[in-house]
């Protein structure tokens, strides 16, 4: 199997940043999908990600080509829909953290799928 390569996950400026809630914890959610600060069981934990401040840890739900990023929130939620325009398609990713009843666990849910429509399509 060859190796690899993971992309440099550089810090953005903070505007460009989705935040993820579920009452009890939060996660920033970066332009190229990363999850980038996340304290975990509660809001004062320790960071399990913190890449945002030149810290260990990341995850990445990011398409393995080029591409260009975008996204929104869906109407009246904290879910987060990634979208990122590549030479063939379009990505899109919908990001939430679910309050999974105990302080003990956590659940960032990821999902993602190819979109049907074409660069420029709208």
């Amino acid at each position: 199997m060859a190796d690899q390569e993971f992309p440099e996950v550089a810090p953005h400026v903070l505007r460009e940043y989705a935040v993820l809630a579920d009452g009890e914890r939060a996660a920033l959610v970066g332009p190229r999908g990363d999850v980038c600060w996340l304290c975990v069981p509660r809001w004062h934990s320790d960071a399990v990600f913190s890449t945002l401040l030149g810290g260990a840890g990341c995850y990445l739900v990011a398409p393995a080509e080029r591409y260009v990023w975008g996204g929104s929130y869906e109407d009246g939620t904290l879910i987060w829909r990634s979208r990122w325009i590549t030479g063939s398609g379009i990505v899109e990713c919908r990001e939430a953290l679910a309050f999974p009843g105990t302080g003990t666990r956590w659940s960032c849910y990821a999902s993602s799928s190819p979109s049907t429509g074409r660069p420029g399509s709208g």
